[in-house]
């Protein structure tokens, strides 16, 4: 599966941790292929632009935060804005 040749090609470089920042089109392909091992997921009250900007790309953010892979490890209000860290259970 792609995602077991990915960890593997990625052990074979030394790499154990890749951060990856982007846009909802990059986010929603890592969260389909299931290369997410931890997210932080920041939501605020306040909508940016006239509909919002949908993180992943039309996928409900309940893919990473409602995911019986992905458990809730800590929530944290910071000031009006709610983080929310999911990391895989392995």
């Amino acid at each position: 599966n792609l995602r077991q040749r990915q960890h593997a090609h990625e052990l074979q470089r030394g790499i154990t941790r890749l951060m990856v920042e982007g846009g909802a089109k990059i986010a929603r392909a890592f969260v389909e292929a299931d290369l997410i091992d931890e997210a932080w997921l920041f939501e605020s009250p306040r909508t940016i632009g006239g509909q919002g900007i949908a993180a992943l790309d039309g996928l409900p953010l309940t893919r990473l935060s409602a995911s019986p892979f992905l458990p809730i490890r800590a929530s944290e209000m910071l000031g009006e804005d709610h983080l929310l860290i999911t990391r895989r259970a392995f």
